[in-house]
């Protein structure tokens, strides 16, 4: 199944058959806008996900894929240029009341699962978030602060130090 990033993209956990569940989704043009106007970059160029749900004795399993392309900003030189992600990636959520093994949090603790629902449009905004570079620049950009800086940085005390070097030779 093949839609766009919306409402639709609503999972319930009840739905989700023992095989599992195997979901596309893909951003239309109002969706990429949203999502870039919340992401502060000029333009989500692409953005789908493939999405293998498995139910759990805790919960549900979720492994992903993700193919994306996004306008960026060079921090350099301040062009514009394409960012293209593609990533794999994989969640647990634990629902309400389950055991939990684990007390340290890192990359492998599983997600709380709030409510019988889980937003597989929101999981992808919420990764390409985190998979974009957060100083992103454009292959070969060239600084402005190296195009554009003074050739040699003359210190005020420039005149003094010639003035005592050319006195010391006297």
């Amino acid at each position: 199944m093949t839609h766009s990033v919306s409402s639709r993209d609503v999972v319930v956990v009840d739905s989700i058959p023992p095989q599992g569940l195997d979901i596309e989704i893909e951003a239309g043009p109002l969706e990429r806008a949203a999502i870039a106007t919340r992401l502060a970059v000029p333009n989500v160029i692409r953005l789908k996900g493939a999405f293998a749900l498995a139910l759990t004795a805790r919960g549900v399993d979720v492994d992903a894929a993700m193919d994306a392309a996004v306008t960026r900003e060079c921090v350099a030189s301040l062009e514009p240029f394409e960012e293209r992600i593609f990533e794999t990636f994989r969640l647990s959520f634990v629902r309400e009341g389950a055991p939990q093994t684990e007390v340290e949090i890192d990359e492998e603790t599983p997600e709380p699962l709030e409510g019988d629902a889980i937003d597989l449009g929101e999981i992808l905004i919420q990764q390409l978030s985190l998979a974009m570079d957060p100083y992103p620049r454009k292959p070969g950009a060239r600084s402005l602060a190296t195009e554009y800086a003074p050739e040699a940085k003359v210190s005020p005390f420039a005149g003094l130090k010639a003035a005592l070097e050319k006195g010391s030779k006297a």
